[in-house]
């Protein structure tokens, strides 16, 4: 994984519309709004000329709910179904 970046939430497009309500209360519950480094960087891909959320929808709403602005990302590096991707953007 390339180093983490930090990048404006406004300029990521979800790729998926749904989120788990366990998984983001646990998340909200160890939330640190002290420290940028409480949330995993999360991956993104440049996808029809938009930047993507590749994973971390969850992480990234929380960021979101706690008042962030930005969260830290990087380049996912993995090929993967892109044209799935596209259909779910």
């Amino acid at each position: 994984m390339a180093k983490p970046l930090p990048m404006n939430l406004d300029g990521i497009q979800p790729s998926q519309l749904c989120i788990s309500t366990e998984k983001l209360a646990k998340i909200m519950k160890a939330f640190d709004r002290s420290s940028h480094r409480s949330l995993e960087p999360m991956p993104i891909e440049k996808l029809s000329g938009d930047t993507i959320f590749v994973d971390g929808h969850t992480r990234a709403f929380a960021a979101f709910l706690h008042g962030q602005l930005e969260v830290p990302v990087y380049r996912e590096c993995e090929e993967l179904d892109w044209e799935a991707y596209e259909i779910c953007v």
